[in-house]
């Protein structure tokens, strides 16, 4: 809120809301306290997202860490709010990554009960993510669009995941703005590396093999 407040933000506009993204039931209140506040929502950014902890952990939710908060909470949160998405024909952008590619849906094992690393629970919530946005584009139609991005390695928490430097976290920032652009035409349901359309896993290009949002709310 600082920061935006000393880049020249308006405070009146500023609305500050949080949520645990580790508990269903706060990601829904968020939801809620949204759809009061915003009865029409021009961009949904849903970026929270963890690395996989050294052990499997699980939430009080029941569901391994790391496919919940990057995956089952953010579907949960754009799920509450379509409504207010398609009243202002607005844009969903999911912040996915390279790494997607690499995941494998367990459909027995989402909860990495059986195998476990770090690295592989974070692609398969990533592959997960992007094959929902997919799923989102088709079934919203002309109400809202939705599409995801990897937009880059950067300098953050989640940088070790990727065994190398990354750029300043700071440079992410115009690339999701651009995509967040009414005015910027992008392709729905689409996958894209930065500002360029790019191929996703296969997983995700078919539109059949969808996962399912088990999140009991």
């Amino acid at each position: 809120m600082t920061r935006l407040l000393n880049d020249g933000a308006e405070p009146m506009r500023l609305h500050l809301v949080v949520a645990d993204f580790t508990r269903l039931d706060d990601v829904a209140e968020l939801a809620e306290k949204l759809a009061a506040i915003v009865p029409g929502l021009d961009a949904l950014v849903n970026n929270a997202a963890v690395a996989g902890p050294q052990r499997r952990t699980y939430t009080k939710d029941g569901h391994e860490v790391t496919f919940q908060v990057n995956y089952l909470a953010p579907y949960l949160l754009t799920t509450k709010l379509q409504s207010q998405l398609a009243c202002a024909r607005g844009r969903v952008v999911n912040v996915s990554s390279v790494t997607h590619r690499g995941g494998n849906i367990s459909w027995k094992n989402l909860a990495g009960a059986s195998q476990y690393s770090p690295l592989s629970v974070y692609a398969q919530s990533k592959l997960a993510l992007t094959m929902y946005t997919k799923s989102l584009a088709e079934a919203s139609g002309d109400s809202f669009t939705a599409l995801s991005v990897h937009p880059g390695v950067f300098r953050t928490r989640l940088l070790p995941l990727y065994g190398h430097y990354g750029r300043p976290a700071e440079e992410a920032a115009p690339i999701l703005t651009t995509l967040c652009s009414p005015t910027h035409q992008v392709i729905d349901g689409g996958y894209y590396d930065g500002l360029y359309p790019a191929a996703a896993a296969a997983l995700a290009e078919n539109a059949r093999p969808q996962p399912a949002g088990e999140t009991n709310h």
